[in-house]
């Protein structure tokens, strides 16, 4: 009893085996669950990336250097150490305006007490005019029953009195607006210098290169063009403005990758993709697009090819997922739970339409079929088919 329940185990699971190949063999027309997909190349990139620029700095610092970098591919957190511009020439600048802070100070200094010594001698002067100017018409009018000519003398002396008096004034007004002046010039000197010394203290702390987010160092490209330009590296001297170190944040990675023209009314907002890594080719990842290009254009420069490009965020990144990674996004364009389909290469296309041959009593009969969806591999067809038959390679010579 036990064995013969045994070989009825056998048999059964040589049956279903047997059947499970007929079902799926790829030389035999299929039925159940069919993904219709794109499939393209792209390239990993993190969805969230921060970009360390080199400083804004002065020219009398001289052009800076990179002296220290943290090495490419560490993994970082917000306000850590990632690398150090030299500060020589800051400090040597520093330096020189700290010392002519000093010698301006002391300038300012000199100028108040001069100032100070010219006015006291300008009032003087403006009071001893202030009482010549008095006693002469206090002599114009003592002198007012005198002969005429010594009217006349007094008079003149009045007339030059007002006016060393006026001038006495004129020049007091003006030396006052002169000193004041001078004594503006003189802050705005001190003003600038502590600015600057300001400025150079600023720039020592940006100097140091601290990361603003977590994420992983990576250099970036200083000379030349194309894909082989040169990386940063210490002793490269650097200009304001441009890119040192990009942070991307691996928390969350996404693929940029690209849809051909004709393909892109299949290509909707949060569409499922399949991402596998070329590195890692037996693991799958789940993505969805979030990001459908608005301009259509060449695949690259010597191409005819026009393309939009298309963005895919990864939903269960993991740590084997770095940027740059090359990886291949099967867009799900559609889903059969149970489709007619077979492989690509069976189906035959002429001026009558698409055909595929089946094997029927032992003979060769060609079945107009209508071709749906398709993947890389085989296309949903609609025709007098049924699941497991054997299909005819059209490329062998007895067929063609």
């Amino acid at each position: 009893m036990t064995n013969r329940l045994f070989l009825i185990v056998i048999f059964f699971l040589v049956t279903l085996a047997a059947c499970r190949k007929d079902i799926y063999d790829r030389t035999r027309v299929q039925q159940g669950y069919f993904r219709a997909t794109l499939t393209e190349t792209g390239e990993l990139q993190a969805l969230r990336s921060k970009v360390i620029i080199a400083p804004n700095y002065n020219w009398n610092y001289g052009r800076p250097m990179l002296v220290a970098l943290a090495k490419e591919g560490t993994l970082v957190q917000e306000g850590d150490w990632i690398g150090q511009i030299d500060t020589t020439g800051v400090v040597s600048y520093l330096t020189s305006q700290e010392n002519a802070l000093a010698i301006e100070e002391a300038n300012f200094k000199t100028l108040f007490v001069q100032q100070e010594t010219q006015q006291k001698i300008l009032e003087a002067t403006l009071r001893e005019q202030e009482a010549s100017l008095r006693q002469a018409r206090i002599d114009t009018q003592r002198v007012r029953f005198e002969a005429p000519s010594q009217q006349e003398i007094a008079r003149l002396r009045l007339q030059i009195a007002e006016i060393a008096y006026k001038k006495a004034v004129q020049n007091f007004e003006h030396t006052k607006i002169i000193q004041e002046q001078d004594v503006l010039i003189q802050r705005d000197k001190i003003r600038q210098i502590k600015s600057e010394i300001e400025d150079a203290y600023k720039t020592l702390d940006t100097y140091k290169l601290v990361a603003p987010g977590n994420g992983m160092v990576v250099y970036k490209a200083q000379r030349g063009r194309g894909p082989s330009r040169d990386k940063i590296k210490v002793g490269d001297e650097i200009r304001r403005g441009s890119p040192l170190i990009g942070l991307p944040d691996l928390s969350e990675m996404k693929a940029l990758t690209t849809v051909n023209e004709a393909d892109i009314g299949k290509i909707n907002m949060d569409q499922k993709v399949i991402v596998r890594l070329d590195a890692f080719p037996d693991i799958q990842f789940a993505g969805k697009v979030i990001y459908i290009g608005k301009i259509c254009r060449y695949k690259d420069d010597e191409s005819k090819v026009k393309v939009f490009d298309i963005e895919v965020l990864l939903e269960n990144a993991t740590s084997i997922c770095r940027p740059g990674m090359t990886v291949n996004c099967e867009i799900i364009v559609a889903e059969y739970d149970n489709a007619i389909f077979v492989d690509n290469e069976y189906i035959i296309d002429n001026e009558d339409g698409y055909f595929v041959i089946v094997e029927r009593s032992g003979k060769k009969q060609w079945i107009p079929v209508k071709l749906g969806s398709r993947n890389n591999d085989t296309v949903v067809v609609e025709g007098d088919l049924k699941a497991g038959e054997k299909l005819v390679d059209p490329r062998m010579e007895d067929v063609v």
